[in-house]
């Protein structure tokens, strides 16, 4: 699972958080070749979840509607998986 920005923040230098922020703003989860980026996102499904499609963190769906922000604080739809909801359906609850 993803760890929580302010624990790496604080056990990470400024230069080493700076890298990492870098890499995680520029890595794409929906084209990634690395094994374990594919094992996580099996991982997310397997849970019933969805990756931010900014970042890949995964998401887990409780209650409520579709409108979803991921840890990272990107917003998205939970039912068309984009940033500025195309499906209509962002405030509809299942």
């Amino acid at each position: 699972m993803e760890l929580p920005v302010e624990y790496v923040k604080s056990v990470l230098t400024k230069t080493q958080f700076d890298q990492y922020q870098r890499y995680v703003s520029e890595r794409d989860p929906k084209t990634s070749t690395l094994k374990s980026d594919q094992d996580y996102a099996a991982v997310v499904r397997k849970n019933k979840g969805k990756q931010c499609p900014v970042c890949g963190i995964g998401v887990v769906k409780v209650a409520g509607c579709h409108a979803m922000r991921c840890s990272l604080g990107h917003g998205f739809c939970w039912n068309c998986l984009q940033s500025i909801c195309t499906c209509g359906r962002i405030y509809q609850y299942n």
